[in-house]
């Protein structure tokens, strides 16, 4: 039952990235455009409130991109970063504080936003490093643009602000995905941690599908991306 589920509503979550895509055909679109005013899909969008983590996000405007103050937490975690990669005189310049905010970016031509723009595209599995294979699931809370002098050049590079999922502890029969290895879905804790990591948006793998499972705990999956002008639709 579980697996009926979660490939249903991965599939459906395949098919709007792709229509919400820059690669979709112009034909799909259209057809799209007539048929979602007669589709009662938004209760499926957003299941529950999206959780707050004790701060506040200051919404963008519609420009590219906004040069504002980033919160304190997410500065410290931006500077311990740029720490372990900066030379101790390009340090001496640096300055993390004022970065130009993003309301979307773009990762292999796949849309991704911040919780407070898009709750549905914030929610994502990354890598934690260019050699793991092991995807972990995140919300982003803020991306931006920051600039720097590295090596006596100019460097302009997109980070993301993150806070990972908890994943729940399970034991034998208690895991209700033990006997489906192949689908990768685990269950995680609902509100993800308070602590947050800032990584490089190249780091973003894939979307991530989330739904309730009770009242404290969520189903997630990774999202196969979709890309170019290939799309095939499975019907059981």
């Amino acid at each position: 039952m579980e697996s009926t589920v979660l490939n249903t509503f991965s599939r459906r979550a395949n098919l709007l990235t792709l229509l919400s895509s820059d690669n979709c055909p112009p034909i799909l679109k259209e057809s799209w455009n007539q048929m979602h005013p007669h589709l009662n899909i938004s209760d499926l969008d957003i299941p529950f409130n999206p959780p707050t983590h004790g701060h506040n996000c200051q919404k963008a405007s519609n420009r590219k991109a906004v040069y504002d103050e980033l919160d304190i937490d997410i500065e410290e975690s931006l500077r311990s970063y740029l720490h372990e990669h900066l030379s101790v005189h390009d340090l001496l310049t640096l300055n993390t504080k004022h970065v130009h905010k993003l309301r979307r970016c773009h990762v292999n031509n796949i849309l991704y936003m911040p919780s407070y723009a898009s709750v549905a595209h914030s929610l994502v599995y990354i890598r934690e490093s260019s050699t793991q294979t092991l995807l972990v699931p995140v919300e982003i809370r803020e991306i931006f643009e920051h600039s720097r002098i590295q090596d006596g050049r100019v460097v302009m590079e997109n980070f993301a602000a993150v806070h990972y999922f908890r994943e729940k502890e399970l034991t034998g029969r208690d895991d209700p995905f033990r006997d489906f290895p192949d689908f990768r879905a685990a269950l995680y804790y609902r509100v993800p941690g308070d602590k947050v990591a800032v990584i490089r948006v190249d780091q973003i793998d894939c979307h991530a599908n989330q739904r309730p499972w009770d009242e404290e705990t969520v189903v997630m999956r990774g999202i196969n991306r979709v890309s170019g002008y290939y799309l095939i639709i499975i019907l059981h």
